[in-house]
């Protein structure tokens, strides 16, 4: 909610959004705003009807039989020009129609009268907001509800097969036309699956299709296939129609009166009132008359004419030139509102489109062309966009070549050069690398050593164990960026890794577990590939900078690396990037970042004990009343308990057994704890790790069976500074009664004392035990952008459901 209200609330300070009208007569070209007539490609009023005179006279006439209002629920009492408007839409749409106040409301009228609790819905992850909106009600209700990614048919059929064995009927909703891309549902292969699939229903909201298209104008679905009998079409009487209200269509009656007579909506909600009822019943006779082809082959016209214009401009323009609604992709937020505002400042007004319509760097400038429109002003919007989109998007820190990227576009008359994108003070130059070979060792240890296992054995360490040969799940892809001024030396330096993760990882547990049940048939189900810092078994901040965010210097080397993050992620299959654990004490990074269009999300919270102290009884000294009760009473009657056996580099090497004994011991663990969902370590992990510089295992053994299979283990990473232990696993058996958790964190502690060093890194998970050592959490942030929001909405769709 705090993002949103941002969007919502920069846009409007930009003056793009929020605009009032200041006309006192509208004529449908024009509208003005702050003193200024623009040309007006923000109205949906496609044919430009809501200025008819028939329909204003309709309107008049109505108002003078009827009065300003019917103030009577329809469930009590309809207004005898209801009779009149349904039959002209009947003939329209040589269907059965419920007339309804709104598009919204006819959705909350009809989605729970044809929607069963043993039914299921899947939405097309772009359809309307007012469609999801009313799919939440019967979530409430216990209908299986999930999304599928937009026009994905393969994706959607195979889940109509798989709901279909567990449900009665499987609903996919969709738009006809989707309001900010302005791209068509394919009803001809929905239609298709609908003649494969019995048990399929299709609800679909055609409200941009309307009028302008389609016979009768009956709307952009029914120009491409008939009516089906599992087919259920709502669209709005407010856009191309000229009036307001929607309309529900159905194929029977016995869904119509259904509808009609319990949609809640319908009993609860107020009527359109005569003025509009008498608008659209003339608004509807033209429809019905041969001038309904006249008037869609005027605005046709405009569309062809606005077509071949954008051949001529080379800007990605992502609608279909078959619709009304036009969008051209500008990539970050602040792009798009530069873009209106310089439009604006042209004499154009048109609407940014931005999150949360569209993904946070997949924003645009929306235009609508209406039949107010006269060709010559449709030819000088494209040539205005053609100018200014460019300086548009660089204005706001982006690559125009990386816009086409985003939109997987390619331009159209010669490739966006990159050269000149950024002025970079004192002759900044980056330097990246796929190996930590590639590097001077010294150098990074410099800068990085002492930031979780992000020194140069623990990476060279990873690069080998979750390299090209590593199973698809446990391979990463490493980059390194060091960014150095004109003298050489360091500005900022960090590493990011290509790696699938679940989406749901730091998820509550019970929703990682209605996921993995969904793993079972699904392997892949919200998983996604994510371009990180640092990796997934690193911890702690992974940006060094010389130079504060919010310093000029600063601020130039973070979008310079941030350019080639994002140009690297593109490469590697990522479309989601992270930047972990930021420090709470770095305010200026987070908001540079945020300014930059990430989104700010809490970390989980890292407990660092700080001094270990001279000895065991010292720092036991050290803790408070109630924690030091806890080690007298729950630590120390164990202390002899356990035999410990340290494995590292230059001593004996782990046999094939104690591998798969340990490897089990991790497993037995994962299995249970779904705090931090990630995929399962790889087996060779372990041996890796003991034969490498810089790690250990503490391995532990009941002292009544020490030449007996392990119980516990803790590897862990010497820094020069710190202790930092990576991941325990152990056998639950020994936790509660014999005290084996705390043992393995009391050891920590102790082998971090002997060997000189004072800190340990105790990491995420288990705070309370932790803290009972000394520990205190570390508050972090990480921030985080997206090309597409599917899998964290299909996630959110997942978590209402589990709870």
């Amino acid at each position: 909610m705090v993002l949103l209200e941002r969007a919502v609330s920069e846009a409007m300070v930009a003056g793009v959004a929020g605009c009032r009208a200041e006309d006192v007569r509208s004529n449908g070209r024009h509208v003005r705003i702050r003193g200024r007539d623009l040309l007006n490609f923000g109205s949906c009023s496609y044919l430009g009807l809501e200025l008819d005179p028939r329909l204003i006279e309709g309107s008049i006439h109505a108002l003078r039989a009827h009065g300003i209002e019917t103030s009577s629920s329809r469930g009590y009492l309809s207004s005898p020009l209801y009779a009149e408007l349904e039959l002209l839409l009947q003939k329209l749409f040589d269907a059965h129609v419920v007339v309804t106040p709104t598009t919204t409301l006819g959705h909350l009228a009809a989605l729970p009268m044809l929607v069963d609790p043993e039914d299921a819905v899947i939405l097309d992850h772009q359809v309307h907001s007012s469609v999801q909106m009313a799919c939440r009600i019967l979530k409430s209700d216990g209908v299986h509800v999930e999304i599928v990614r937009h026009n994905h048919l393969a994706r959607l059929e195979g889940r109509i097969a798989k709901l279909s064995a567990r449900h009665r009927q499987v609903w996919y909703m969709a738009d006809g036309v989707y309001s900010m891309f302005g791209d068509l549902t394919p009803a001809v292969e929905i239609v298709d699956l609908l003649d494969r699939y019995p048990q399929m229903r299709f609800y679909v909201d055609d409200a941009h299709g309307m009028s302008w298209c389609g016979p009768r104008g009956s709307g952009s679905v029914l120009a491409t296939v008939d009516l089906h009998p599992r087919m259920v079409l709502s669209t709005g009487l407010a856009k191309g129609f000229g009036t307001g209200g929607g309309v529900i269509v159905l194929p029977d009656e016995v869904q119509r009166d259904r509808v009609q007579s319990c949609g809640p909506t319908m009993i609860f909600s107020g009527p359109l009132q005569p003025p509009i009822l008498g608008a659209a019943i003339e608004s509807a006779r033209i429809h019905l008359s041969r001038e309904i082809e006249t008037l869609q082959a005027e605005l046709r016209e405009r569309l062809a004419l606005c077509d071949a214009a954008f051949r001529e401009v080379s800007v990605p323009l992502v609608s279909s030139p078959q619709t009304p609604v036009g969008f051209v992709g500008t990539g970050p937020t602040a792009a798009g509102r530069n873009l209106c505002l310089r439009l604006m400042d042209e004499g154009f007004f048109t609407n940014p489109a931005q999150f949360p319509a569209t993904p946070m760097r997949r924003s645009g400038g929306r235009f609508l062309i209406t039949r107010h429109h006269e060709l010559v002003d449709v030819e000088a919007l494209v040539a205005a966009i053609g100018r200014h989109w460019e300086p548009a998007v660089r204005a706001a820190g982006a690559i125009p070549k990386d816009v086409w990227d985003a939109f997987d576009l390619e331009p159209p008359i010669a490739p966006c050069k990159r050269e000149g994108t950024r002025v970079a003070p004192d002759s900044l130059t980056l330097e990246t690398a796929n190996s930590i070979e590639k590097l001077d060792h010294t150098e990074w240890n410099r800068l990085m050593g002492d930031r979780g296992c992000l020194g140069t054995q623990a990476l060279s360490l990873f690069e080998q164990v979750f390299g090209p040969e590593a199973e698809p799940e446990n391979r990463w892809s490493f980059r390194y960026y060091v960014l150095r001024d004109g003298a050489g030396e360091p500005v900022l330096a960090t590493c990011f890794t290509a790696a699938m993760w679940k989406a749901d990882m730091l998820a509550p547990a019970e929703v990682s577990e209605a996921a993995e049940l969904r793993r079972r048939e699904d392997p892949l189900y919200l998983t996604q590939r994510v371009f990180a810092a640092g990796c997934l078994l690193s911890e702690g901040a992974h940006l060094w900078m010389r130079e504060p965010a919010d310093s000029d210097l600063g601020h130039a080397a973070l979008a310079l690396v941030l350019e080639a993050v994002r140009r690297d992620a593109r490469s590697l299959g990522c479309e989601v990037r992270v930047i972990r654990d930021i420090p709470d004490s770095s305010p200026e990074l987070i908001e540079a970042l945020e300014a930059d269009g990430m989104l700010r999300m809490p970390a989980p919270d890292s407990l660092v004990l700080e001094d270990v102290g001279e000895s065991e009884s010292a720092l036991v000294a050290r803790l408070s009343r109630k924690h030091r009760r806890h080690q007298y009473g729950r630590v120390r009657p164990f202390d002899d308990r356990y035999d410990i056996e340290v494995i590292a580099e230059g001593g004996r090497a782990l046999s094939a057994d104690e591998v798969l004994q340990l490897h089990r011991l991790y497993t037995n663990v994962k299995s249970q704890s779904l705090d931090i969902n990630t995929f399962g370590l790889p087996e060779d992990l372990l041996p890796a790790l003991v034969g490498a510089p810089g790690w250990e295992l503490l391995v532990f053994r009941p002292c009544d069976r020490v030449h007996g299979a392990p119980v516990a283990f803790l590897a862990s990473y010497i820094r020069d500074d710190a202790y930092a232990p990576l991941f325990v696993d152990l056998d639950y058996d020994y936790v509660g009664e014999h005290g084996l958790y705390r043992q393995v964190l009391r050891h920590a502690n102790s082998r971090a004392r002997s060997l000189g060093r004072k800190r340990v890194l105790f990491g995420f998970g288990a705070s309370l035990e932790k803290r009972r050592f000394g520990a205190r959490p570390e508050t972090a942030w990480m921030c985080l952008e997206t090309d597409d929001h599917y899998t964290f909405d299909a996630l959110a769709q997942l978590a209402s459901q589990t709870a």
